[in-house]
């Protein structure tokens, strides 16, 4: 997705939604009225999972971090390993959220890897290995750091960043698209977290802490 894309529904699904109107349309004139409300239901159903709302980006304030995707917290964990401690937060993104990514703080986008693959439900213990994913670094002028994976699920649409690398980033501007998966970012431990396990989280919009 481009960042100044700000028309009401993603263009990722301009294709689909042309398709639906054109068989829409199609119909109409043949007189099918079933199958004249099977595709105005579908079209408007895609208009709404790829809806592009604008968003309220709260004043910047040094050091915050914004929701990078619309879901509900999972789970908020301190992770200590051998070679590296960090907080890692775990957002769930369903069909009903809003699909729109956003960047979490200006930044540069240091690193990116997306990995095209399957679209396994979480519960598959398989799901973690094939799914396709996307990781992405965010950098900021002072080398604050944060690592979102975005992981999808059950989803008919695959994952679409808009972002290149070191291209720098406002924050709350948009970075892709993700229909339907799991978010999971991590931080430095000595990070502040303003979020609880349950809270429900929009992207651009919600703090959901600060670097230290």
């Amino acid at each position: 997705m481009n960042q100044d894309n700000t028309f009401i529904i993603a263009k990722e699904a301009w294709k689909l939604l042309g398709i639906l109107v054109g068989l829409f349309l199609f119909f109409a004139l043949i007189e099918a009225d079933f199958l004249q409300a099977v595709t105005f239901i579908m079209a408007a159903g895609v208009a709404w999972i790829y809806r592009n709302p604008e968003r309220s980006i709260p004043s910047p304030q040094p050091n915050s971090i914004l929701a990078p995707g619309d879901g509900k917290v999972i789970s908020i964990d301190a992770i200590d390993e051998s070679e590296n401690s960090f907080l890692l937060i775990t957002i769930r993104s369903g069909c009903m959220d809003s699909s729109i990514l956003r960047v979490p703080f200006e930044s540069r986008l240091t690193k990116m890897m997306l990995q095209r693959g399957a679209r396994l439900s979480s519960a598959n213990p398989l799901s973690k290995l094939l799914n396709e994913n996307a990781v992405l670094e965010f950098t900021d002028g002072s080398n604050n750091k944060m690592i979102v994976e975005h992981v999808l699920e059950r989803s008919f649409a695959p994952l679409a960043i808009g972002l290149n690398e070191d291209r720098e980033a406002l924050q709350g501007s948009r970075y892709g698209v993700m229909l339907n998966g799991t978010l999971l970012i991590y931080l430095p431990k000595e990070s502040r977290i303003a979020l609880n396990v349950g809270d429900r989280v929009f992207a651009g919009q919600t703090l959901i802490g600060y670097f230290s």
